[in-house]
């Protein structure tokens, strides 16, 4: 079973991989999962890097079966769907690999409780749903319980079902030069 785990030097040739980043389309995408639009999102990974991730995460967890790999862009003025969530619908573990370079690293992941609730994983019954889809984007109603820092080619692995948000600053820059850029991943 896989906790949460921080690998630092996560991909072997991130010095080269990074400035491709910048020439990415990110258009955004419509997740089949939950039919959420989410701006920002690219899926042009190069086969080498996918590759890294997929050795990577293998030599880590044991096991990969059905990756699904994709980088996403928070800018300046573009708000993300929401804040305090977890990942459990799109697999059992989850990846978030900060792509910043050093000068643009701000905030970082936290994972979160929910002050009056408790809840720290997903919903679990109707009244936790009800709050949380209340509370999913009230900051103030969420206690911080672990602060993962961003830092450049740092990963963040967890299991799906922990509440987490992007943390202060979560959007910011004007393209993926200076703005929030991560790789995540997801995976049973």
């Amino acid at each position: 079973m896989v906790h949460h785990m921080i690998v630092d030097d996560f991909l072997d040739d991130f010095e080269s991989f990074r400035p491709q980043c910048d020439d990415l389309n990110y258009s955004g995408v419509t997740s089949p999962v939950d039919g959420v639009f989410y701006p920002g999102i690219s899926f042009e990974i190069p086969e080498k890097v996918k590759a890294d991730v997929i050795k990577k995460l293998k030599k880590i967890t044991g096991s990969i079966d059905n990756l699904w790999l994709f980088l996403r862009l928070s800018l300046d003025g573009v708000d993300v769907p929401h804040q305090a969530h977890n990942d459990a619908s799109m697999g059992r573990y989850g990846m978030i690999l900060y792509l910043n370079r050093p000068e643009h690293c701000k905030g970082g992941t936290s994972t979160v409780r929910h002050i009056k609730e408790g809840m720290k994983n997903g919903p679990e019954n109707d009244q936790q749903m009800e709050v949380w889809k209340k509370d999913v984007n009230e900051y103030d109603q969420w206690d911080i319980t672990e602060m993962i820092d961003m830092k450049p080619n740092r990963a963040w692995i967890f299991p799906t079902e922990t509440m987490h948000r992007a943390e202060k600053p979560s959007n910011y820059g004007t393209d993926p030069k200076d703005g929030r850029l991560v790789m995540v991943g997801f995976w049973s």
